[in-house]
């Protein structure tokens, strides 16, 4: 039987026209470090081979089992919606009913004439009053107009309402409103709803704006790499082709949690064919040997005593991945222990109890860390790393020494955050009041001063908490909440608003900068600049920027990859600003401690942004990973600290089926950051279904809240069935840490 495989580059290359799986991802923001986009697209494809026009539940079974780190899966489903056999039907759109309503989709007859919605479509429209055996001289006006409307594609997606938005009086249907007097019921936070006529004063000029249309800042603009990375065009570390006489190096770990090196015995694995050398701490330079980012307390190999498993021991190198990895596996270590707990504990001064636990969290990194340096002429080392710092990447290559990143996002604010969250409600609970009423007082203003002394200043964190508070219709949501569980006993649900401020930059002023080179010669524009590109969309923003301040086209501006040669000295690509506030409304199952995300609003304060579609696009992957390390990702220890939850099998990150039902972002509007450049909960259910039992709703439960911790934390006949077992010479399997 003939087999073929088809890869992502079968499909289509960006020099040919691209499929409609690689082109809908790419366009709809759905590709952001591009990692696994390849494996989207060929998912996508393999399935509507079999099934041309699935419904959107069969298409999301099929996606179930791709990952993504970065995007949050909303944007990724929004583009293969398309292929589905409910798009173009819906009344709602897939970011949830508040961001297209569903009296904005319909069209209707009333006895003054037609109510159309202003998301309704100009092909819609069309069809609609064709359909109709009672045309009047307005209705066959329009249809007569739409004739000669740009293109049918243009026709299917452009609205009425966006029409009417242009403020062109001679555009298109315009003026047929205006003839016809046509009314418009607008509506706003603030006014609520009213009546405007179109007339000769509706109009007062052409839409007017200081910024060209030209000008691509504060524009959603598709990422630049998104095209390359949908087709597999975009170059990895991994996809540098071999070079000659390349070597790999291997790092030997640790597999002990705590103990004393005795000795290093190398002499098995140099034995072995392909192997060439084995380096340790005793082969690096003593006098820059430590490493750390702020602080140079680090050791690059560890010397002495290794406190956690997987610490680096060693490097060996040998002719191809494989030698040099089974080399590094053949019996390095030999370790003795040393130490009595308990003897220390009875011996202590003072013995302090407490608990506040929140489980830690894997970077679960699509691409790996690699590494290629590759000898030049003149004692020269070119380095290509998958590293968020190049310079600091090449300080350590300057002593032939790798480096191994450890901060994840956020860099411990999500703990504080939760430990602050945790307290806000126990005072509420302890003084009787509303969780919203604590936080209204402690909320943050400008002029406070923070703990370590900064005063804020454009602080819109109120402004995030009475908008959400709003656009999620909490108050309304909250008794419906509070009623669907007084009429389910097994079904509990719980709805949660918390907020969040987070800092920008880095402690040291010096390091709070960044760096950029145009060069102009053919009249293209080539731009270096010292950040990372990681799926953030820097190199977008920065063709924008460019774009505005040299006052041409986006199209002829191109972004030199990252390198130390062209902007010496930058700092890590790293350290945000934000203030944003998130409501959830969850539901578990007190059966199997199972939960689903019913609803999930966010407002965000970036400032002025300088590319909406790629910031909401961060914002959604943010949330999804904070959902992962709360809820979902718990990391595995055996007793003598050998990880067991190491890789997907084991260890679960947030997938398709763990979306928010509806995912609503907005982004906070008229709040300006100048300093910016260019200004850019289970708990509560967990309550509900204690208080059934008669028992205090008050409890402990750790994060991450998974299915395990929801199921027991509830409480009820069935788990007072299981015993804890006490006895003392037991070894569990695993334990905490």
């Amino acid at each position: 039987m003939d087999l073929a495989v088809t890869t992502v580059e079968g499909i289509a290359a960006q020099r040919d026209r691209l499929h409609p799986v690689q082109e809908r991802i790419a366009k709809a923001h759905g590709s952001q470090c591009g990692f696994c986009t390849p494996a989207w697209s060929c998912q996508c494809m393999h399935y509507l081979e079999n099934s041309s026009k699935p419904s959107m539940k069969e298409l999301e079974i099929a996606m179930q089992g791709n990952l993504c780190r970065c995007t949050g899966y909303r944007p990724i489903i929004e583009g293969y919606r398309t292929f589905t056999k409910e798009f173009g039907n819906e009344e709602v759109c897939g970011m949830g009913e508040k961001m297209l309503q569903s009296q904005w989709r319909k069209i209707e007859v009333t006895k003054d004439g037609l109510k159309i919605g202003a998301a309704v479509t100009l092909t819609e429209i069309e069809n609609f009053i064709e359909s109709k055996t009672d045309q009047n001289v307005i209705e066959k006006s329009i249809v007569e107009m739409l004739h000669w409307f740009a293109g049918s594609q243009v026709r299917n997606v452009a609205s009425i309402g966006g029409n009417i938005v242009t403020s062109s009086p001679i555009s298109d249907l315009n003026p047929i409103l205006l003839a016809a007097g046509a009314k418009l019921e607008v509506q706003s936070l603030k006014d609520g709803k009213r009546i405007i006529k179109m007339d000769e004063n509706f109009f007062t000029g052409y839409l007017s704006s200081d910024q060209p249309l030209t000008d691509p800042i504060h524009r959603p603009k598709i990422h630049s790499s998104a095209l390359q990375q949908a087709t597999g065009e975009a170059i990895y570390c991994d996809d540098i082709p071999k070079h000659e006489n390349e070597l790999y190096l291997a790092l030997v770990l640790s597999t002990k949690a705590h103990a004393k090196i005795i000795s290093i015995d190398a002499s098995e694995a140099l034995k072995q064919p392909g192997i060439h050398a084995f380096f340790t701490a005793k082969d690096v330079d003593q006098t820059s040997y430590t490493n750390g980012f702020m602080g140079k307390d680090e050791e690059i190999f560890i010397s002495e005593t290794v406190t956690s498993e997987g610490q680096i021991l060693g490097a060996i190198v040998g002719d191809n991945q494989i030698i040099a990895q089974r080399a590094a596996k053949l019996g390095f270590p030999k370790t003795r222990y040393n130490g009595d707990i308990k003897k220390t504990l009875n011996e202590a001064d003072h013995v302090i109890e407490g608990e506040v636990r929140l489980g830690g969290q894997e970077h679960f990194y699509i691409e790996t860390h690699s590494n290629l340096a590759i000898p030049k002429d003149a004692d020269e080392i070119e380095i290509f790393s998958s590293t968020q710092h190049p310079c600091e990447m090449q300080r350590h290559f300057s002593k032939q020494t790798p480096d191994r990143n450890t901060a994840f996002r956020g860099f411990g604010s999500p703990q504080g955050m939760l430990a602050a969250e945790t307290m806000i409600r126990d005072v509420a609970r302890i003084t009787g009041k509303d969780y919203l009423e604590i936080m209204d007082l402690n909320m943050c203003e400008n002029g406070y001063v923070l703990h370590y002394k900064q005063i804020l200043e454009n602080c819109n964190i109120r402004r995030c908490f009475e908008e959400v508070k709003i656009n999620s219709d909490l108050e309304n949501r909250r008794k419906s909440v509070a009623k669907i569980n007084s009429e389910n006993r097994w079904k509990k649900r719980g709805i949660s608003i918390v907020n969040n401020l987070y800092p920008i930059g880095f402690p040291p002023k010096f390091l709070n900068q960044g760096g950029t080179r145009p060069y102009l010669s053919d009249g293209s524009v080539l731009v270096s600049h010292g950040g990372v590109e990681m799926g953030q969309g820097l190199h977008t923003k920065m063709i924008q920027v460019a774009s505005r301040v040299l006052k041409v086209p986006m199209e002829i501006i191109h972004i030199q990859e990252t390198a130390t040669d062209k902007v010496p000295n930058a700092i890590s690509t790293a350290a945000s600003v934000s203030s944003d506030l998130y409501v959830s409304e969850v539901e578990i199952d007190c059966l199997t401690g199972d939960h689903q995300v019913i609803r999930t609003d966010i407002v965000m304060d970036v400032g002025s942004s300088l590319n909406p579609a790629i910031d909401i696009g961060q914002i959604e992957g943010a949330f999804m990973q904070g959902y992962g390390l709360f809820v979902l990702e718990e990391l595995i220890y055996s007793p003598n600290g050998t990880l067991y939850s190491r890789g997907p099998g084991m260890y679960k990150i947030p997938s398709f089926g763990n979306i928010p039902a509806e995912f609503n972002v907005s982004l906070l509007t008229d709040a300006p950051n100048p300093r910016a450049v260019f200004s850019s909960r289970a708990v509560e259910a967990i309550g509900a279904a204690r208080k059934e039992e008669g028992l205090d709703s008050h409890f402990y439960l750790q994060a991450p809240a998974t299915a395990a911790r929801i199921r027991v934390a509830c409480q009820d006949k069935i788990v007072e069935k299981f015993e804890s077992l006490k006895d003392e010479n037991l070894t569990p399997w695993n334990v905490d840490l």
